[in-house]
Formats: C-alpha cells, structure tokens, sequence
C-alpha cells in the first residue's frame, strides 16, 4: 500500500484523533497532522482534500474551508480543534478497508512507531 494512498491516510488520521479521543495520546493535532512528514508524506493541496473530504462525509468536526482563486482548499479554522465523530469512530472500526489498513499499518508500523499498535488494541 503506498504511503499516499488516500485510505491510508484516512485510516492514519481518524486513528489518531480517535486515540486522542481516547487520552492514548498526548500528540498535539498542530504537531501530528501536518503534511510532508513520516506519516503524512503528502502535499499540503491533497492534506486538506483528504480533511475536507473527511469532514463532507461526517468523520471528522472542528474544521472548516473555503476555495480560494483558482480552486485551492484552505483551512479557515486550523488543526487544533479537529475531532473524531460518532461516525468516524463506526467507520474505523467496522468498514473492511479501514480494518485492512489497519493491519497492514501494525504489520508494518515501523512508520507509525507507537500509535498503530494502540489503536490496534483499543479496536481489538
């Protein structure tokens, strides 16, 4: 699975907000869901559509955009008060792909050192 792809990357960040959600994490979302690192390799451009996407189809809250001149996305509401919902925690735990996903990040979670493998016992 290549590290862009979008329900990897999907999968990553509802696990992180849900463990946040959860008190498994102290990662601040201003330090952890930021493009162009090890776990989100990603340009800022497809960052925000994946978020936007995401926040279209009732997963995560706390975050708004607006298309500016030329159709880019832009976050008018940062990162800080991003969150899980109640739809979001259902469609990581119970959608096959996200399930799939997940036990390839724990197979190999040398890129998520940590998180994974919470998340991976929070869901079993």
């Amino acid at each position: 699975m290549a590290k862009d792809d979008y329900n990897r990357l999907v999968c990553i960040i509802l696990t992180y907000l849900y463990a946040r959600l959860r008190g498994k994490t102290e990662e601040r979302p201003e330090s952890f869901l930021q493009p162009m690192t090890a776990h989100l390799p990603i340009s800022e451009d497809y960052f925000y559509f994946i978020l936007e996407s995401m926040s279209e189809e009732g997963l995560i809250k706390g975050i708004s955009f607006i298309k500016a001149w030329g159709g880019d996305i832009i976050n008018i509401s940062g990162i800080s008060s991003i969150q899980i919902t109640r739809s979001g925690i259902q469609y990581l735990t119970e959608n096959s792909t996200m399930r799939s996903v997940l036990e390839f990040l724990r197979d190999n979670a040398v890129s998520l050192p940590g998180l994974v493998s919470t998340i991976v016992s929070i869901l079993s």
